[in-house]
C-alpha cells in the first residue's frame, strides 16, 4: 500500500471519515477491553490492505506481531477479510483459499503470532530492519518487552514502548497498536 501522500484506506467507512488515510509516521492506538474484537479488527485491517491496495508498487511486507493468538488463528481471520467470506465458506475449502492467498500475496505478509517467541524490542527491531515493513501491526503492544529495568515503573515502560512504536512509524510506515 502507499506510504506516500495518499496513504491507505480503512475497511470501515466511519474510520475513513474520522481518521482519513493512514500514512507513514502515523501511530494509531486502538484500546478496548479484553475479548471485544481487537484481534478480529486488526486482522480485518490487514486483509483489507492486502486485498484493496495490492496494485501499489510498494511491495514491502506487512508485519503483524500478535501476542494474543496463535498464527493459524490470525491467518484464518486474515483470509476471511481478504476474500470477504465467512468462516463456514473458508472451512469448506481452506486449502484452496490458502493456495490462492499465497499466490496473490506472496511474501508481502509476515505474521509473528503468540507461537513465534519473538516479543522483545531488540528482536523485533532487527526483524524490522531486515524486512523494511510498509505497515506494522501490534496486537497487544503492551506485551512487547525490552524497556523494563528493576527501578522502572510499568507506566514508564509502557511510555518508552509507545515512543519506540512512534519512531517505527516514522522510519518504516504506519503502526497500528492494539492495547
Amino acid at each position: 500500500f502507499p506510504v506516500t501522500i495518499g496513504g491507505f484506506t480503512w475497511p470501515l467507512a466511519e474510520l475513513n471519515v474520522s481518521l482519513g488515510p493512514v500514512r507513514q509516521g502515523d501511530l494509531v492506538v486502538v484500546g478496548a477491553r479484553p475479548e471485544t474484537g481487537k484481534t478480529t479488527f486488526a486482522s480485518h485491517v490487514v486483509g483489507h490492505v492486502l486485498a484493496k491496495h495490492s496494485e501499489v508498487t510498494d511491495k514491502r511486507p506487512i508485519i503483524y506481531v500478535g501476542n494474543e493468538e496463535r498464527s493459524i488463528k490470525v491467518m484464518f481471520r486474515i483470509y476471511q477479510s481478504y476474500f470477504g467470506i465467512n468462516a463456514e465458506t473458508l472451512e469448506r475449502d481452506l486449502a484452496h483459499y490458502e493456495g490462492q492467498f499465497a499466490s496473490c500475496v506472496g511474501d508481502r505478509l509476515r505474521v509473528l503470532a503468540d507461537d513465534s517467541g519473538i516479543t522483545n524490542v531488540r528482536q523485533l527491531s532487527r526483524l524490522f530492519k531486515e524486512f523494511n515493513p510498509s505497515l506494522i501491526v501490534f496486537d497487544q503492544l503492551d506485551k512487547v518487552y525490552g524497556f523494563e529495568r528493576e527501578s522502572d515503573r510499568e507506566d514508564l515502560r509502557i511510555g518508552k514502548l509507545y515512543q519506540w512504536a512512534r519512531e517505527l512509524a516514522k522510519e518504516y510506515g504506519p503502526v497500528i497498536a492494539l492495547s
